[in-house]
């Protein structure tokens, strides 16, 4: 998609918006081909049948944006 920016912080703005979305809303290879936000949530499952519910602590003070 073509976007034309008039000014550098839609720039920033635009690519702070993309990377949101990338992180956290498509499907990642790694992953097998689940979004992050997915993972998290299986992760979290799993974690508060072992250890509580501490991961989103976690996960949230890692990748706070």
């Amino acid at each position: 998609n073509a976007y034309v920016f008039k000014i550098l912080s839609e720039v920033r703005e635009k690519a702070d918006e993309w990377m949101i979305d990338y992180n956290n809303n498509r499907p990642h290879k790694a992953l097998n081909h689940k979004t992050p936000n997915d993972m998290l949530m299986e992760l979290e499952i799993s974690s508060q049948l072992i250890n509580g519910p501490k991961l989103r602590e976690a996960y949230t003070s890692i990748f706070a944006f």
